[in-house]
């Protein structure tokens, strides 16, 4: 019986050199090759050029500042039966790769990530049959599987080649905790989920559509609590003193973001959660789960803003409309025009 097909499933912005690396790299191992891409017309020029279809090929995509909002997309133009999805600053390790050769036993499965500049592994489900697949929620969340997710062992692993030494100081302040401000505000919710166990393996289901009350703001002490909570679990898991301290850090640059909103910006993002968890998530809030529209999206889109701003502008024009933004309003009028301020 012959092996399945699988695609390498990739995202880039501005960055070129890299992502042709990886498709080079993964060439020999995969039947199939998508790249997204958000980047400025000079930068796509050079990866179109680079690429080699029909098997590897890309799809210009409006940029978000967040790639796992644009996942749909990627995965609906992929036609092979898997779907392994790396980065370009990330190295599959040998027995990964002969895992994505023969992806059997399971509907999905969950990479462990070995960290270089932490010392320690992270979960990040990156291998799963593509009609099995169904759009996260929350978007930084894992997706959603129709069937059976497996986690690997650590020998079947990705490299991950980021410094987070750096991460709290460049694009996690300006895209991570920005979009995390209105998907995982620092309330009740993230309090009750920061104490939760981590992830270790199973099923999972669809995403079900929130019926709670919306989540209560929290105090600072409780707040400080749950980061405590976040660096001690991730300690215990990872046994990683370096991961662990990056928690903290990273919980506690969340709670001054939020803090440094001001009190009618942090009431606004408020409401804009409500609705996004009303809604089924933020992938489905602004209609990014139906590929045709984000195509469609994309080809009235004047490329001349980046991905924080142009996200503001459709959470905003969504927020204040009540529908996904049709096509790119380039200078939009009204509430939902200028990106909002700290």
């Amino acid at each position: 019986m012959s092996s399945p097909s699988v695609a390498l499933l990739t995202f880039d912005r501005n960055d070129p050199t890299r992502t042709l690396g990886l498709v080079r790299r993964l060439s020999d191992h995969v039947q199939e090759t998508v790249v997204v891409d958000s980047s400025d017309p000079a930068p796509w020029g050079v990866l179109e050029a680079g690429l080699h279809p029909p098997g590897q090929r890309a799809v210009r995509v409006i940029p978000t500042g967040y790639a796992d909002l644009l996942q749909p997309v990627g995965v609906d133009e992929i036609t092979s039966e898997w779907v392994f999805y790396c980065d370009p600053d990330e190295e599959p390790s040998p027995d990964l790769l002969r895992r994505i050769a023969n992806p059997e036993g399971a509907d999905a499965f969950v990479v462990p990530r070995w960290e270089r500049t932490l010392g320690a592994y992270t979960p990040h489900l990156r291998l799963y049959r593509r009609e099995a697949f169904i759009a996260p929620n929350p978007a930084y969340a894992f997706p959603g599987i129709h069937g059976v997710v497996r986690k690997l062992p650590r020998n079947e692993c990705l490299v991950h080649h980021r410094d987070y030494r750096s991460a709290l100081e460049d694009d996690y302040r300006t895209r991570v905790m920005d979009l995390e401000s209105f998907e995982r505000p620092v309330d009740a919710a993230w309090f009750r989920g920061a104490l939760r166990p981590a992830f270790r393996g199973s099923s999972t289901a669809p995403p079900e559509t929130p019926t709670s009350p919306p989540p209560r703001p929290i105090s600072d002490a409780a707040a400080t609590l749950a980061t405590a909570a976040v660096a001690a679990r991730e300690l215990l898991l990872t046994g990683s003193p370096a991961s662990a301290a990056f928690r903290w850090r990273y919980h506690r640059a969340r709670l001054r973001f939020q803090a440094e909103l001001s009190p009618q910006e942090r009431r606004r993002r408020s409401e804009i959660n409500q609705a996004t968890r009303a809604g089924g998530g933020l992938i489905r809030y602004l209609g990014f789960d139906r590929p045709q529209y984000v195509r469609s999206l994309s080809a009235s889109f004047t490329w001349d803003l980046d991905g924080p701003t142009v996200l503001h502008r459709l959470i905003d024009f969504r927020f204040e409309q009540g529908a996904p933004m049709p096509s790119w309003e380039p200078n939009p009028s009204g509430p939902h025009g200028p990106t909002p301020t700290r």
